[in-house]
């Protein structure tokens, strides 16, 4: 079994390819050491032959000077004759044992040397050779010898890719998979080539797409059925509440104040008004989710109709408007809507000493609304979260907030074009309506 993993293994493959490449190298980068080899020697013989009779005039002023001294093979192993002829090498053989006296040289093979100039020598003690190279013969083989590494190392590189690049087509094509299962279809299916990590890693990808397909459709029915348990519920229960309100009002009227049942009725009211308002924002909220909402868009001037909110509402609000006339295209009842949230929620968490500020501003291609007050209750760490349903900033007490204020303002935003952004410093809450401007020709 353990065997039949290793034959299957991505690494082996990996391996074995690169092996397969390095053989081929190391076969072509001895095929070009024997040709430079072959090269030197034969670019060497033409060149002596060129200069034999020179040569030949070197090679007995070396032998006479040898004969004149009475010099040995050892004593000509002490001699410097590069003074005398700095362009060559000169080396002495015993025909006896073939020693190579001249270290600078030892690197190159005798055969090389070999077709070189060669004159059989006397000296006093045996008979020998003397041969003669040319010392750039040394440069020129180095470099033959590095561009050869060069371009065997070129070779192999190349050799390597076009073996691995299947697999590093694989990886992209996997890549390219991932991408299309992230952002666009989850039943899309990898590839599967091969037996490996590879094929396994795309195995278990196209496994995960599907369960996350699963996952997302189950999830879309169980959304489903909660906006329209929503939307049902809410509708159900309008028409009940509806009476109820309408049997208070009745009580109430008929009851005199001084009734010492007259609190209870107030209560009653009191709870029934914010039971209903809990289910208008529910209702509102399921058909923004599911886009059922209808809108009328009209073109207004937002100075009007803020000034028209503001002057229903029971506490003050100081209102700061532009001098310049500007319009934008909203539904004016969503807009209302969206409107007294913001200004419902200000007056509902400012603080004692504070005032609620609406301020218009223009900009080249929008208009910004401002809603701006202090409170009392520290935000940080809770901003982006407050346009999620059902989130208040007490959770852990208990209030009248349903947490669908700031939801419903979100995404009714969206429908008309506009952004909802919301900021928190200082103690200061800052909510900010921005909207297309219809002033094109305005210059702020």
């Amino acid at each position: 079994m353990w065997i039949n993993n290793v034959l299957k293994s991505l690494y082996l493959v990996i391996l074995t390819r690169i092996l397969i490449a390095a053989i081929i190298c190391v076969t072509l980068l001895s095929t070009l050491v024997l040709g430079i080899d072959f090269a030197v020697s034969y670019r060497n013989n033409i060149y002596m032959k060129r200069q034999s009779a020179k040569l030949n005039i070197m090679v007995q002023e070396i032998q006479d000077k040898i004969s004149a001294n009475h010099w040995t093979l050892s004593q000509v192993k002490n001699e410097d004759f590069t003074d005398i002829y700095p362009d060559y090498y000169i080396l002495f053989f015993s025909k006896e044992t073939y020693q190579v006296f001249y270290k600078d040289i030892e690197q190159y093979p005798l055969e090389f040397f070999n077709k070189s100039l060669s004159h059989n020598t006397k000296f006093s003690d045996v008979d020998g050779t003397t041969i003669i190279v040319l010392k750039d013969s040394k440069i020129v083989y180095r470099t033959y010898l590095v561009i050869a590494c060069v371009i065997t190392f070129v070779i192999f590189f190349s050799i390597s890719m076009r073996l691995i690049k299947p697999i590093i087509s694989y990886i992209e094509k996997i890549e390219k998979g991932i991408n299309v299962i992230a952002q666009e279809d989850m039943c899309y299916k990898i590839p599967v080539i091969g037996r490996n990590e590879l094929s396994r890693l795309a195995v278990n990808i196209n496994h995960m797409g599907s369960l996350l397909y699963e996952k997302q459709e189950k999830d879309k029915r169980t959304e489903l059925s909660k906006k329209i348990l929503i939307t049902n519920m809410s509708h159900d229960l309008r028409t009940p509440l509806t009476s109820v309100l309408g049997y208070i009002g009745l009580i109430k009227e008929n009851m005199p104040s001084s009734d010492k049942n007259y609190e209870y009725v107030q209560i009653a009211e009191k709870n029934s008004l914010r039971l209903e308002k809990l289910i208008d924002d529910l209702f509102m909220y399921s058909k923004l989710l599911s886009n059922d909402l209808v809108l009328n868009m009209l073109e207004v001037e937002v100075n009007v109709i803020l000034h028209q909110i503001i002057e229903l509402k029971k506490y003050y609000v100081h209102f700061e408007a532009h001098p310049d006339k500007i319009y934008i295209n909203v539904d004016i009842n969503q807009f209302q809507r969206a409107f007294d949230n913001l200004l419902d929620n200000a007056e509902k968490y400012r603080s004692a000493d504070s005032e609620i500020y609406l301020k218009i501003l223009k900009a080249e291609d929008s208009v910004l609304i401002t809603i701006s007050n202090k409170t009392a209750i520290n935000l940080s760490g809770k901003i982006e979260f407050l346009t999620k349903r059902l989130y208040t900033v007490d959770m852990d007490k208990k209030t009248d907030s349903n947490g669908l204020g700031l939801s419903i303002v979100n995404e009714l935003m969206k429908h008309m074009d506009g952004t909802l952004e919301i900021e928190y410093e200082d103690y200061t809450f800052t909510s900010k309506l921005i909207f297309p401007s219809n002033n094109a020709d305005y210059k702020s």
